[in-house]
Order: C-alpha cells, then sequence, then structure tokens
C-alpha cells in the first residue's frame, strides 16, 4: 500500500441523498437511539464558571469509530477502529506527549479488506496476500518499537485552546498521517472566560487528510448547556453539545480526484474537578466522490478516558 493509497483510506475513515453532511448529524444525535445513557443535564442555570482543562490529569483515552456508506452509496465501505492513547509529560507544563497504545483497524471497501494491529509487541498488517508482522527489534519497512516508544503528537493547552503538534521523528507520522489532527473533538477549545449555562461560542480546526494529501477547514459551534452527572464515576459535569461542518473540497490522489465534505454533532461532558473530558460522543456524516461514485457515509466516535 503507499502512501498515497493509505491517505485516501484515512480519508475514508476519519471523514469519514438529500440532506447535507450536517444535517443527518444533527438528525443522529437528535435521535434517542444515540447515546440512551448519556448522564441528563440537572443545572440549565446559575452564575458563571470557569470550564478549564488540567493538562496534568490527561492520561489516557480510547477513541472507538465505527463508520459505514449508507444504502444509496455506489459502493459499500464499513470501517472500524479502536485506538487506545497514553499521555505523557511533555517539555511544557501545559503539554502532553501522546503514546500509542493500541491500534486495530479493519476496513472492508467493496470486499477488498485490510486490517492492520499494532500492541506493544508487534504491528501486523492484512493486505490482498498473506499477513506482514514485524515486531519489536525486526528490521523492516517499519520500526515497531519506535512507533510505540516515541510520541507521535504533543498537545499543547494554553488559554483552554488546543495545538496539535505532530513529531516526524514517529514513523508512523510518515506512514499516515497524524491519527489526533485538529478536527477530532477530543478536546474541544474552551472559552477563557468564566460562563453560565447557554453561552455558545464557536472555534475552527483544521483537519488534515492523511498522508500530506490535503485540507480541509471545520468550524465548530458549541453550547455550554448547563452541568450535571457524569458517564463515568466522576462527581460533576459540565455539558456541552455541538455542530460543525466543512465547506466541500478537493483532493487528488494518483489520479484520482475526491472531492469530500463533512458534518458532525455531538455531545461532550468535561469533568469539572479533574478538568479533563470525561466522555464524548460524536456523529459523522460525509459525502464522498471518488472516480465518479457517490460515496455517502456516517458513523460514530466513542472517546472515553483509559
Amino acid at each position: 500500500m503507499t502512501r498515497c493509497q493509505l491517505g485516501l483510506l484515512v480519508l475514508v475513515i476519519v471523514a469519514s441523498c438529500k440532506d447535507k453532511p450536517e444535517q443527518r448529524s444533527e438528525k443522529a444525535v437528535a435521535s434517542p437511539d444515540f447515546w440512551p445513557d448519556a448522564p441528563k443535564t440537572t443545572t440549565t442555570s446559575g452564575p458563571a464558571r470557569a470550564l478549564a482543562y488540567k493538562p496534568a490529569n490527561v492520561t489516557g483515552y480510547t477513541i472507538d469509530i465505527d463508520m459505514r456508506t449508507t444504502p444509496a452509496a455506489a459502493a459499500t465501505i464499513t470501517a472500524k477502529m479502536v485506538l487506545a492513547l497514553a499521555f505523557k509529560d511533555a517539555k511544557a507544563p501545559t503539554s502532553r506527549d501522546a503514546y500509542f497504545k493500541k491500534i486495530d483497524l479493519d476496513v472492508d471497501a467493496a470486499g477488498q479488506g485490510m486490517k492492520m494491529k499494532l500492541d506493544n509487541d508487534q504491528l501486523t498488517i492484512v493486505d490482498k496476500g498473506e499477513p506482514m508482522t514485524l515486531k519489536r527489534g525486526d528490521a523492516g519497512a517499519f520500526d515497531v518499537g519506535a512507533m510505540l516508544d516515541k510520541p507521535f503528537t504533543t498537545l499543547s493547552f494554553a488559554n483552554n485552546h488546543l495545538t496539535v503538534t505532530s513529531n516526524p521523528d514517529n514513523p508512523f507520522t510518515a506512514l499516515g498521517g497524524d491519527m489526533l489532527d485538529d478536527a477530532l473533538v477530543l478536546f474541544p477549545d474552551l472559552p477563557v472566560e468564566a460562563v453560565a449555562p447557554g453561552h455558545t461560542w464557536t472555534m475552527m480546526r483544521t483537519m488534515p487528510i492523511g498522508g500530506g494529501i490535503g485540507k480541509f477547514e471545520v468550524t465548530y459551534h458549541f453550547k455550554y448547556e448547563g452541568d450535571g452527572g457524569c458517564p463515568s464515576a466522576a462527581k460533576s459535569c459540565a455539558h456541552l453539545s455541538f455542530t460543525a461542518s466543512s465547506k466541500e473540497a478537493t483532493v487528488q490522489s494518483e489520479g484520482v480526484s475526491v472531492t469530500a465534505s463533512y458534518g458532525f454533532a455531538g455531545k461532550v461532558f468535561l469533568d469539572l474537578e479533574r478538568g479533563t473530558i470525561d466522555e464524548s460522543r460524536v456523529h459523522m456524516d460525509m459525502d464522498v466522490k471518488a472516480a465518479g461514485q457517490s460515496l455517502p457515509m456516517g458513523g460514530t466516535f466513542m472517546v472515553k478516558p483509559s
């Protein structure tokens, strides 16, 4: 698999009808089936409070992704991924280095499958033929030890704003791009000033497509709904909701023109005491056109502490 082919694959996974993508996402999140056991907001008024990150408490998260084409698509594509991450102290006190603990990827595109697994000991890729397995210390195309032992990106929390800086020394960065691109709402920007329930704010981030193929600008609209319980056993969480969308953009890869636009909607629970994301869930929809075929997709991202 070439770098550009993997880049297109990442586009489908993480981007990735009459309604636009953002409208489809909003409908999905409004459904009782989206997150039936999510805690209800119990306090919707009161004095302003500070919503703030405490980077030292950011230690580990698991991201579960499940995407698939809609019945109207020209071909059937499914993509599932579990990504387990560890965060450790970085050079700056407000920064955290992110490390891979586990990647489990399973993609099927019109009957052609590709699987990749990375754990503490080895990397296995199955793509048209015999599996390729590399263990720590093996000579080969990828240095498994470097993938796991070197941070692949650094998250900087300054004035409640998140900045992501990829580490080019991690082999996976060159292979498929940063797995924590700015568009994924793992840590949304928070207001700098104290805010009361009902406060809204807007932020913009750039979503890079794997392999350096291109970028999409995504605009998010957040609302602080109020306070209530947390999905975990944490004491109290601020409940945030959001919608997001991108303009349509076209990129080229190996002679193939890919046009895509995105829509997002979701819920985020911020642990008020620890200053971390307790849990979040995002529904993502995308319209993709590749090689003259329409491939609308939809799916969910679930982010939990580990």
